[in-house]
């Protein structure tokens, strides 16, 4: 009995302290991105072969703070990167939507309400 008693709060430290979250990065640049990385908390996503007006999508866990670092190469050999789209654990699945636009540029899409101005 002792040794569940003593579990328990351990198991719900490490549940409260991990947290899911997404992420979806959307190529508007009107040009094909031939290799994209994402990194986040440690992790590094890979994907190549992007076509403009493709997306790519993943789920990660994470434990601290974290900051997405988007990076890539157009299919011309142009390449870009920016670090955005914060994401904190404790918030409930965060979702971090980014956009690479046309010049290299990278920045996270901003949805504003129905009812603002």
């Amino acid at each position: 009995m002792a040794k569940y008693l003593l579990l328990t709060p351990v198991l719900f430290v490490a549940a409260c302290c991990v947290a899911p979250a997404s992420f979806t990065v959307r190529n508007e640049s009107g040009q094909p991105v031939e290799v994209l990385t994402v990194e986040v908390d440690g992790r590094t996503f890979r994907y190549q072969d992007v076509p403009a007006g493709g997306e790519v999508s993943e789920w990660f866990w994470f434990w601290r703070e974290a900051t997405l670092d988007v990076r890539g190469r157009y299919a011309d050999g142009t390449e870009f990167g920016e670090s955005c789209g914060y994401v904190v654990w404790e918030d409930f699945a965060p979702h971090v939507d980014v956009v690479v636009r046309p010049g290299g540029e990278v920045g996270e899409r901003r949805f504003m309400p129905a009812s603002a101005p």
